[in-house]
Parts: C-alpha cells; structure tokens; sequence
C-alpha cells in the first residue's frame, strides 16, 4: 500500500478535483447551449472512422442520441472524478 505525502495527497485531490471540474464544465456548457451538436466535429473527420463519422451525420436520430450521450456522459464522468463516484469507470472512461 502506497504512502502519500500530505502534499502529495493535496496535489493529487487539487488534480482530481480540476480535471472533473474541467469534464463538467464541458457538458454542461454543451447542456445549456441549444445550437450545440457535434455534427461540425464529425465532418471533419478523416481516416480509419471517417465512415463511421459520415453514417452519424447523414442520421439525424443517431446525430441526436450521439449528442445526447456526448452531453450526459461528460456531465456523469465529471461527477463521478469529482465525487469518487465510480471513480475508475469514470477515470477510464
């Protein structure tokens, strides 16, 4: 079992706590904006998945569901850093 310094421990909950704030921040910016859609990222993509980039946009219901997830996943993922909800499943995710 790994033994923390208090400062490294302060560091690393400062850390945890920015990088969850930061995910947070991001979904619920993209919640509160009704013009929001990753349908202009996804134009842009090329190579290996550009395909699969192409078929979300061309299906309005699929562009949606992507945006939906995109939103609330980055709102869960940023509570579960913050809160140590999940927090491996958060973290990899």
């Amino acid at each position: 079992m790994k033994r923390y310094t208090t400062l490294q421990s302060t560091v690393l909950i400062t850390l945890r706590f920015l990088i969850g704030w930061h995910i947070l921040y991001e979904g619920f910016a993209k919640l509160i904006n009704p013009n929001w859609s990753s349908l202009s990222f996804l134009k842009e993509s090329q190579w290996i998945l550009s395909g699969f980039a192409k078929w979300i946009t061309s299906n309005p219901t699929v562009l949606n569901m992507v945006d939906f997830l995109n939103t609330w996943g980055l709102i869960a993922i940023g509570l579960g850093v913050i809160l140590g909800l999940f927090f491996r499943v958060a973290a990899i995710s």
